[in-house]
């Protein structure tokens, strides 16, 4: 590595100092150091600076400082692309130029000098400082936007706080807290305005002729098959004594409502489908037919796109697109709908923590609702856009993502389960095939103390009876 001109006298004047610190039993960082110089205002304005941002919360004495440059010049010879060509730190105080150009890789060990050496250390501390210093205004900036959702309070303490450890997620807003300081009360849910607060959803759609539209209406639709029964068909269920049930991969268990406030007066705790966040997913869509003579089979995607075609000309069915010419399924988590909710209700769920509508109390994990992350317009590839086979679109190894367990929903959407929702991307048949939902479930991070592992129990003849595990659907 090239050095500067004295950097033999530096590392040797250094090694003395370590020696000497050595010899007086002391550790060599703790050797007297080389005088800063001060500043204009009568201090070093870089010390200043370090101490304020160094000063630790708890009280003791701050490390030592390695090197303090004062006013002397530094300057950093950085690429376009971020690669660093060359750190300097310019003369002054009585001390000469230190320069350093981006390593080889083929240096001896030893080839830095002293000087050198401070100088790395000091950029070092300098991005140190920055990287906290940024990550505190990050987690300021995150609390002051979760507030307009009521999720939070404002973030107290002084301007030069260190961010406050806790699990990545701002704090939770304390019943009866008092309003935020500085500014307007923080809007609690009421204020916030009806439906989730995302951009209007468009539906691609195309005209087909009105008989075909109405007889391809009336024989197919979607169907998503949910595992609330056995492969025998015999429904899980919960025996006394227990408090729930596994099933199968959606949803993953039957169990009693575990909030003391939704209990009836009765005593008789609800009971409610659940999924863990912390198990995978696989849910399963069918495209089914009524018969002229009322039987409701499986249908295939081939006869359908038959019949489709057939309304068209060679010359019109060229035009078409992928989306056209294709039976594909989209798959979206939305909320379950109330008794009184119009067709039109919004129920998607709004997954951005900087949203006034945000449907959760803490930031998800990439402002998503499931993983593999799902996109935000449904013409779009992702895992949650299945073309189906002869029918029927499975979609796996997915899971609900860390935080959308249905304690963590803020207080306007506290009650609401959820639900997934199957829908035709065709443009021809979206307005002719309706959407079709799951049955309502809720969410919890990992199942504690409701049942033991691969306990599994089913409603068969008037009681219930364990099922073995190789029963679940």
């Amino acid at each position: 590595m090239p050095g500067d001109g004295k950097g033999a006298k530096r590392a040797a004047a250094a090694a003395a100092t370590a020696a000497t610190a050595a010899t007086a039993g002391l550790d060599p960082q703790h050797a007297p150091k080389e005088e800063e110089a001060p500043s204009e205002s009568g201090g070093s304005e870089a010390a200043a600076a370090d101490a304020q941002a160094e000063a630790p919360q708890g009280g003791g004495a701050a490390p030592p400082r390695l090197m303090s440059y004062g006013k002397r010049k530094m300057s950093i010879v950085v690429r376009t692309s971020g690669v660093v060509d060359s750190v300097s730190v310019g003369e002054g105080n009585g001390h000469d130029r230190v320069f350093m150009s981006k390593p080889t890789g083929d240096e001896p060990d030893g080839s830095w000098t002293t000087a050198q050496i401070r100088m790395l250390w000091h950029f070092l501390e300098q991005a140190h400082r920055k990287g906290k210093l940024n990550a505190l205004h990050a987690e300021r900036y995150e609390r002051m936007m979760r507030i307009g959702n009521g999720a939070c309070t404002a973030p107290g303490g002084s301007d030069h706080d260190e961010p406050e450890e806790h699990d990545g997620f701002a704090p939770k807003r304390k019943k009866g807290a008092p309003k935020t300081k500085g500014g307007a009360p923080a809007p609690m849910p009421d204020d916030v305005p009806r439906g989730s607060g995302l951009p209007k959803r468009v539906f691609c759609t195309r005209p087909l002729p009105e008989s075909l539209a109405k007889a391809l209406g009336d024989s197919y639709f979607l169907q998503i098959k949910d595992g609330t029964c056995d492969k025998h068909g015999h429904p899980y269920a919960i025996p006394e004594g227990k408090e729930g049930s596994y099933m199968g991969s959606f949803p993953h268990a039957i169990c009693k409502e575990s909030r003391g406030r939704h209990s009836p007066g009765d005593g008789v705790a609800e009971v409610c489908y659940y999924c863990s966040a912390s198990n995978n997913l696989t849910v399963e869509v069918q495209l089914m037919q009524r018969r002229s003579d009322g039987k409701v089979v499986p249908a295939s995607e081939v006869e359908l796109m038959e019949k489709l075609q057939t309304a068209f000309t060679p010359e019109e069915r060229a035009a078409w697109g992928y989306y056209e010419s294709n039976f594909s399924v989209h798959l979206q988590l939305e909320f379950e709908s109330f008794e009184g909710d119009g067709a039109d209700e919004d129920r998607r769920i709004n997954p951005y923590h900087s949203s006034t509508g945000c449907a959760f109390k803490f930031a998800l994990a990439g402002d998503r609702l499931l993983v593999p992350f799902e996109c935000d317009s449904m013409y779009a590839m992702s895992h949650y856009l299945v073309a189906t086979e002869m029918g029927r679109a499975v979609f796996k190894k997915f899971k609900m993502n860390k935080g959308t367990s249905s304690g963590k929903l803020v207080e306007r959407y506290r009650d609401r389960k959820y639900q997934f929702v199957a829908r035709v991307t065709n443009p021809f048949l979206a307005s002719v095939i309706p959407p079709t939902m799951s049955v309502p479930f809720r969410v919890k991070s990992v199942f504690y103390n409701e049942m033991n592992k691969d306990e599994r129990w089913v409603r068969k003849g008037g009681e219930v009876v364990a099922s073995p595990p190789i029963d679940a659907p």
